[in-house]
């Protein structure tokens, strides 16, 4: 018998293999293990949804419909008319200087903002700018549709639980709460309501009480009157009921106010005399129901602002400066009201391959921004807009003439550049055009679509502009956008008209998801079940019934924290790790996500839209 070894190897060539393949093999085994570490916080890699995940692109269409060149003739019959215009404000300007020595107005400045519940930005708005204000005019009461009580919808906190923080917001900057009482049915206002209202004295006199018991009850300061597209034959019936309102309220010390549209055929002086202050409404000069045109253009501006000086005493006088757009589509007869962000994302939107300052007119006539764009259906579309920049030429003018205050229309809508300078502490300074060049939405959120599932669109980044000023008044004569600021802009799909969507959340669990699902199966229903990761691997035969029966999954994170507080790197952690388990399970992946606790459908601060913004990457 031999005493070699049998696995001996002389030449050394099994050792010099068994080495290599090891090392191989160990080499194999830390990319395997590293892969899977960084996989853990990268998103997985899933197949785009048009429209939901991936960018729906669009040709670039010239529109023919909408010049933007001027005859020559044109430019010499504008420049004489801003030479006058100008001469007049200037001549304004020194009106003003002469003033200076008058009393004070009485009672204070005024500057307040309408916030609306419906207007989904506004309350990060108002918390981001109460601060700069002194009254909060919230729509939240309208006249009943047959005019014989209140409607409370808008108010409701059960049904709006948001009023409740701008309620918190409002008090704790001291500000003065005049809810808004108007005769409105969603964005139209309702004339024959008002008729049967106004031609009632004593359903008047009912409603006027229970207004003031709501009123004095939640310890408002007062009832502002928005009663607009009246009949004509209405108008003369609207001061007996102002008169009964303010001598039903002046006992407790509430302050009665009134909107006055600028084309109605209503006697401002009539109305001044019984209200404590109105505010004058200087927009719509073209609106929803009008041809393509400015919504305030500066003509048309001072011409308002003359009519109101002429006729209300300057110490009740608060002018109305809006910050929104209209979309007018060929072959319709009516505009979609946007917000000015909203609108500047439509610019971009379909005129993506333009740099903004060749996408953006800022009309030298009216000193109004206006743009054109062609949609997908390939209808063409013409929008005006206002924003900072119109506003601060409408707040320099109005300054001559000294006013109580301004009134902004709405919070959520507005270039957020306005409340630079319209503050509570800066109402006699004259805007400062310099710090209007930058733009930033620190704060906003922009929706776009209707739906419940929601996608990140654009993360916020500022914007900038440029603008000519006149060196004799201050008066902006143009501006041009270099790049679009932009908040978080969040799309929404997967509406579909009376149809909901059964959705679950947390699971699984024993013995409640299989009690649910023997409840669908019984009822032949499909549901979305939003499900823990650390619960889907602690209940793996859950998932897989789920799966079986027909329903979708969604993430609901790995251990359910308020991932909007987390790190950036922890929410990823918690999104991959409840994917894996899914297609470990399942060996499927999902597009849809909830994120627990703090953010829904109408996410409004960074911290709802963080998660979101994660599951969207």
């Amino acid at each position: 018998m031999s005493d070699r070894a049998v696995f001996f190897d002389p030449t050394h060539r099994r050792w010099w293999w068994i080495k290599r393949v090891g090392t191989l093999l160990g080499l194999l085994a830390v990319v395997a293990t590293s892969v899977w570490l960084v996989s853990l916080f990268t998103v997985p890699l899933l197949p785009g949804v048009p429209g939901i995940t991936g960018v729906i692109r669009r040709t670039l269409r010239r529109s023919i419909r909408f010049p933007r060149h001027q005859s020559q003739l044109q430019v010499y019959l504008l420049q004489r008319e801003r030479k006058k215009l100008l001469a007049a404000i200037a001549d304004q300007q020194k009106i003003r200087r002469a003033r200076t020595a008058l009393p004070p107005i009485k009672g204070g400045g005024i500057v307040a903002a309408f916030y609306a519940p419906w207007q989904e930005t506004g309350l990060n708005s108002l918390r981001a700018n109460a601060s700069h204000m002194t009254h909060l005019m919230p729509s939240w009461v309208h006249l009943a549709e047959n005019a014989k009580g209140l409607d409370f919808h808008d108010w409701d906190p059960v049904l709006v639980p948001h009023n409740k923080d701008a309620l918190d917001i409002a008090r704790s900057n001291n500000l003065n709460i005049i809810p808004v009482f108007s005769n409105a049915q969603m964005s139209d206002f309702d004339a024959k309501r008002v008729h049967v209202f106004l031609t009632n004295p004593k359903q008047q006199d009912l409603i006027i009480s229970d207004l003031r018991r709501w009123v004095l009850a939640n310890h408002f300061q007062g009832i502002n009157v928005d009663f607009e597209n009246l009949l004509e034959g209405d108008y003369p019936l609207y001061l007996p009921f102002l008169q009964r309102l303010k001598t039903a309220f002046a006992p407790y010390h509430l302050v009665v106010s009134a909107d006055l549209e600028s084309s109605a055929p209503l006697n401002w002086r009539a109305v001044s005399s019984v209200c404590d202050f109105v505010v004058v409404m200087a927009y719509d000069e073209h609106g929803e129901r009008s041809k393509p045109g400015p919504i305030a253009s500066i003509g048309w501006y001072r011409d308002i602002l003359d009519r109101a000086v002429r006729s209300v005493p300057r110490e009740k006088l608060v002018i109305g400066l809006a910050n929104y757009a209209y979309d007018w589509m060929q072959g319709r007869d009516w505009a979609d009201p946007l917000t000015y962000q909203g609108a500047l994302l439509m610019a971009e939107k379909y005129r993506s391959t333009e740099k903004p300052e060749d996408v953006v007119d800022f009309d030298a006539d009216a000193l109004n921004p206006t743009f054109w764009y062609v949609d997908d259906n390939g209808k063409e579309h013409e929008v005006w807009f206002l924003d900072a920049i119109t506003a601060a030429n409408q707040w320099m003018i109005a300054e001559n003439y000294g006013l109580r205050g301004v009134a902004v229309w709405v919070l959520g809508s507005t270039d957020p550049s306005i409340w630079t300078f319209i503050h509570r502490d800066r109402l006699t300074q004259p805007p400062n055009m310099g710090v209007l060049r930058d733009v930033s939405f620190p704060y906003d959120v922009e929706f776009v679509g209707d739906g419940e599932v929601s996608h990140v669109d654009a993360l916020p980044t500022k914007g900038s502009r440029s603008l000519e000023i006149d060196p004799q008044t201050g008066v902006a004569l143009d501006e041009n956008y270099h790049a679009y600021p932009k908040s978080f802009v969040i799309s929404r799909t997967g509406y579909k008209p009376k149809q909901i969507a059964l959705t679950i959340d947390d699971g699984p669990a024993e013995p409640y998801t299989d009690d649910i699902l023997d409840e669908l199966k019984q009822a032949h229903v499909k549901a979305t079940f939003f499900l823990i990761g650390q619960n889907a691997e602690r209940y793996p035969y859950l998932v897989r019934r789920i799966w079986n029966e027909g329903h979708e999954i969604g993430n609901h994170t790995f251990t359910h924290p308020n991932i909007g507080a987390v790190s950036a790197s922890q929410a990823r952690l918690e999104l991959t790790a409840t994917q894996r388990v899914f297609q470990s399970l399942l060996h499927r992946s999902t597009l849809l996500f909830r994120p627990p606790y703090n953010a829904d459908a109408e996410p409004n601060s960074a911290e709802e839209v963080r998660p979101i913004a994660v599951a969207s990457e």
